[in-house]
């Protein structure tokens, strides 16, 4: 990366310390680094927070006095602590704080804590609102722990999170006789039918911890990443755009790509703005800025970067807007091989969009981005396969294939099990094409009714006539009932075919 390519950059960190403050970040402190916490800044903390995070800061006695001593922690709920030395005497004082009547989320990872410490924890504080309690990578025996748990007095503890060697068997989680509530969570696993966002938190501080000790550009990228995950810290954008923004500056040329959608308008809208819905951004969204960062990365090299130049050019966004110039980033993002290129190219190929008709090379590269893993391309090709493919002039361009089918709608499912549309289209496959010698009837109720739990109407509605046409009226009944709460127009019909009074209604 040239200097005077930074030094020409629109100055991003003004917009970032000029930003309008939210609730969620006024009452939160989120550090990284060695350095970054004092006693005596957490000390002069003026604002009165709810949520600490201290990663890699090295918290000793003298940081946790600052934290129990400063009253307007008095409202603490998420206290996390990753890499520290906390003694017998500074457990203390955190146990014996009387005013964090509402923490809920106790975090002290690679802290150094010792037996003694865990009993303090688990045995004299006065937490009756904590639920999650992680006290992994620590020195505790499991002897300690044991012991611990048949005395514990922490009344709406949930989560317990410790050491894999702590346990005894193949199974991923214990409940202690005498607390049914409680799940114990061991370092290498996760009960995805458990608060998986409790889990995924659990590991991926985890992994925050070990990136944060390495001060590079690369690190500071995948730190920024595993930060922006909606189940760790979605409220800590300011946080993530400085560390985007910081590798980016330093020359990552994979950072790139991520400053210039920190800025991108209808990214910004579409997916951050969505998945955290504050009333307030931490940046001002300006396509231009996130041009700049785009042509960067273009120049070297990076497929995502001229994707997204190739998209400003085909809706006029910072450009005059060209067709031509954007099928010309497309192709260069296409020759590497990035999915989402692939497929704008197959489509401009089939629409005659800045270049004449090609069904034949539309479906090349429909095929290479389904090879590459987009789903739009995944989707469509599986059908051609399913239905054949004939051009507008009536050239047969593939035939019918029903293996290739079911292998194209197996590999979209490998990416997103839950798309509902595929997982009906794969299930009526299995169900329909009889002839076919794959046909599995038991994989097609299987798809067919995941579809339809998660609100497939089409899919209720098969499995009911499809009971129904197999002289089983109950099961038939309902599903073309949940069908009519889905809201598929046939499902009245239908039902009024069944002369039957349901028995668990009352009133009937």
């Amino acid at each position: 990366m040239q200097t005077e390519h930074v030094m020409n950059l629109p100055h991003t960190n003004k917009e970032l310390d000029n930003s309008e403050a939210i609730d969620w970040e006024q009452e939160t402190l989120f550090e990284l680094g060695e350095s970054s916490t004092a006693s005596e800044e957490l000390q002069k903390i003026e604002t009165p927070l709810k949520r600490i995070f201290l990663l890699n800061t090295k918290v000793g006695s003298e940081e946790v006095d600052a934290i129990c001593e400063n009253s307007n922690f008095k409202g603490l709920k998420i206290l996390q602590i990753l890499g520290g030395n906390l003694d017998e005497s500074s457990v203390r004082k955190l146990v014996s704080n009387s005013e964090w009547e509402e923490l809920e989320e106790l975090r002290l990872v690679e802290c150094e804590l010792n037996d003694e410490c865990l009993d303090l924890l688990m045995n004299h504080s006065k937490w009756n609102q904590l639920k999650l309690l992680d006290i992994s990578r620590n020195k505790i025996t499991k002897k300690a722990l044991e012991n611990c748990m048949k005395e514990m007095k922490l009344p709406s503890l949930e989560y317990l999170f410790v050491d894999e060697n702590f346990e005894n068997d193949d199974s991923e989680e214990e409940t202690t006789p005498d607390r049914h509530n409680l799940k114990v969570f061991y370092s290498k696993q996760g009960d995805a039918s458990i608060q998986i966002d409790q889990v995924y938190t659990h590991l991926l501080l985890k992994k925050a911890l070990v990136y944060s000790k390495e001060k590079t550009p690369e690190k500071s990228l995948a730190l920024a990443q595993l930060l922006r995950n909606t189940f760790i810290l979605p409220y800590e954008a300011k946080q993530i755009h400085s560390l985007i923004l910081e590798s980016a500056r330093s020359g990552y040329p994979e950072a790139y790509y991520f400053a210039g959608m920190l800025f991108y308008k209808e990214y910004y809208l579409e997916f951050d703005f969505i998945s955290n819905p504050l009333k307030t951004k931490f940046l001002s969204s300006s396509n231009t800025t996130a041009r700049v960062w785009f042509e960067l990365g273009a120049e070297k090299n990076n497929p995502g970067c001229m994707y997204r130049l190739g998209e400003f050019y085909e809706y006029g966004k910072s450009f005059e807007k060209s067709d031509e110039k954007a099928l010309e980033w497309y192709n260069k993002a296409a020759d590497l091989n990035y999915p989402d290129a692939l497929m704008r190219v197959a489509e401009f190929h089939f629409l005659g969009i800045a270049t004449p008709v090609d069904d034949l090379k539309g479906l090349e590269y429909l095929k290479k981005a389904a090879d590459n893993g987009n789903l739009k391309a995944l989707g469509l090709l599986a059908g051609f396969y399913e239905d054949g493919k004939v051009s507008e002039s009536g050239q047969v361009l593939l035939e019918p294939n029903l293996d290739l089918a079911d292998q194209t709608y197996s590999k979209y499912l490998s990416i997103d099990p839950n798309n509902s549309g595929i997982l009906f289209r794969a299930g009526c496959l299995h169900m329909f094409e009889q002839e076919w010698e794959q046909a599995d009837m038991e994989y097609a109720f299987s798809c067919l009714q995941r579809s339809s739990k998660l609100g497939n109407s089409r899919a209720s509605f098969v499995l009911g006539k499809f009971f129904l046409d197999n002289q089983n009226g109950e099961l038939a009944y309902s599903f073309f009932l949940i069908a009519k709460k889905q809201g598929h127009p046939k499902a009245d019909e239908a039902l009024s075919i069944f002369d039957v009074i349901d028995s668990r209604n009352p009133d009937n």
